[in-house]
């Protein structure tokens, strides 16, 4: 009777972990075994492809096609009927949903930002005072009350001393 000798995995496990090392020392000859075996794998994949596909001619219709005038109606009002639908959604006029939420929550847009529209905005430099801003766009520098800043606050005599450089000025057109 003849022996079978065993299979050691802990040897193959070892073969296996040896495999990259084996191929990165014989580089070259690994690059031409998959650049063969891809040249084999892609000729088969072309001849099966390509070389056993048969080659089937068209049929050619015995009796040639009609235009069937009803079909063609038919089709014409179904899309003609979609077309209508969708002119209509398009035009309707769709319920807010937000609008019990607008309701209750106060305008963000006040009195005195709405006059916004109505304004210009100037960024103030070095040594301008709003008394010249006055003068210069309003006519006349005792008007310098009416410039706001940019979040629609109105100067006081001891705010108006001190003006921070960059900062955003609301002032109504003449």
């Amino acid at each position: 009777m003849m022996k079978i000798p065993k299979l050691k995995f802990k040897k193959i496990t070892d073969s296996f972990k040896k495999l990259p090392r084996i191929l990165g020392e014989r580089a070259f000859l690994t690059f031409l075994g998959l650049l063969l075996f891809s040249l084999i794998l892609s000729s088969f994949i072309f001849y099966e492809y390509s070389i056993l596909a048969e080659k089937v001619e068209p049929k050619v219709l015995e009796k040639p096609l009609k235009f069937e005038e009803k079909t063609y109606q038919a089709i014409l009002k179904t899309w003609q009927e979609k077309e209508e639908r969708f002119k209509e959604i398009d035009l309707k006029e769709y319920q807010d949903p937000f609008r019990e939420i607008k309701k209750e929550l106060p305008s963000p847009i006040s009195e005195e930002t709405q006059e916004i529209s109505e304004t210009e905005f100037y960024i103030i430099s070095r040594g301008e005072t709003l008394w010249e801003l006055a003068e210069k766009y309003l006519g006349s520098g005792e008007r310098w009350r009416e410039i706001k800043t940019e979040t629609g606050q109105v100067f006081t005599e001891s705010s108006a001393e001190v003006i921070p450089i960059g900062q955003k000025l609301i002032i109504p057109k003449k």
